[in-house]
This record gives structure tokens, C-alpha cells and sequence, in this order.
């Protein structure tokens, strides 16, 4: 399912920047905090925020985030996509929810294209996967393998004894 997601947003980022007669282009990006957004112009700085590695496993825990709005221009018109940026965990969420590290270069860009802004709180990132919360045991008496020793001796004590009757015959009656 990972490389089917990592294909398609390949895909997905190869046609959007393909050269065909009339190239589309990375022209901008707007990196937005809480309280505001910088956006960068700087073709090599824009192409280095959007590099994103393979598909990754969702992160378990919500952190601060920023969003990141990347756009296109094509035959003089506009597109434009928007992902979600998480600096402390190093990921990045793409436009179809798959989640994709962030590292190096374009990590320390963001930081310094979102120095000013204070990230949106941790409570508003979508797409977080929380962990599996661990299970409680089944009773807190004895473990199962103690359980099972404890019947089987008592079950061997059983044939035992059924088996001491059986030699002796029944008891017979005075009289």
C-alpha cells in the first residue's frame, strides 16, 4: 500500500511539474503559522521545500504544524496544492493525506522561512494515527500455563483415583 501511494504522489508531482511545450513551474510558496504566513519567491528555495522522501507510517502523536501552500503556473494559469508541515517530527502530510519525511535541506529552509510564525497547536493536525494502547492482562489471578499444570494434576489425581477403585471392585456388602 506504501509504494502504491509513494507511485501515485510521484506520479501525481511528476505531471503536475512535467515539460511538455509549456512547462509547469514551482513559482511560490506560502508557509502559514497560527498568527500569520511568509511566502518565499525564490525558485530553488520553493523546489527545495517540496521535496518530500517515500511514504511513511502516520505519526502516532499530534505535534505543532504549519501549512505550506505550493504553487504552479501553467499557460498563465495558476494551481496550487497545500500540505501540512511538522518540524518537530520531521514529516510532511502531502495533499492526499500520505505522510512523508522531511529532512535536510528543505527541513532547515522551513525553519527559516517560518522563524516568525508560531506553528498552529498540535490539536488541529489531521491524519495522526495513534498508537496501539497496550492490553491489560486477562485477570490478574495466575498466568494460563499455571492454570493448565494446576488441571492437568488435578485430572491426573482423578484418573488415579478412578483407577485405585476399579483394582479394588466394588465394596461388597456384609451380611
Amino acid at each position: 500500500m506504501k509504494r502504491i501511494c509513494a507511485l501515485a504522489l510521484t506520479t501525481a508531482l511528476l505531471l503536475l511539474l512535467a515539460t511538455p511545450a509549456v512547462a509547469k513551474q514551482l513559482t511560490a510558496a506560502r508557509v502559514c503559522g497560527a498568527h500569520g504566513c511568509t511566502t518565499v519567491r525564490d525558485r530553488s528555495v520553493v523546489a527545495a521545500l517540496a521535496q518530500g522522501g517515500d511514504p511513511t507510517d502516520p505519526p502516532t502523536r499530534a505535534a505543532p504544524f504549519y501549512r505550506m501552500t505550493m504553487f504552479l503556473e501553467h499557460e498563465g494559469s495558476g494551481e496550487h496544492f497545500t500540505v501540512a508541515v511538522v518540524p518537530s517530527l520531521g514529516l510532511m502530510r502531502g495533499p492526499d493525506g500520505a505522510w512523508m519525511p522531511m529532512s535536510g535541506a528543505p527541513a532547515r529552509l522551513l525553519a527559516q522561512v517560518a522563524r516568525r510564525h508560531e506553528p498552529f497547536p498540535a490539536a488541529g493536525l489531521k491524519g495522526v494515527r495513534p498508537a496501539a494502547k497496550p492490553t491489560a492482562p486477562a485477570s490478574d489471578g495466575l498466568p494460563w500455563p499455571t492454570i493448565a499444570a494446576l488441571a492437568a494434576g488435578a485430572f491426573a489425581a482423578l484418573a488415579a483415583a478412578a483407577l485405585a477403585v476399579r483394582r479394588e471392585g466394588p465394596a461388597q456388602a456384609e451380611g
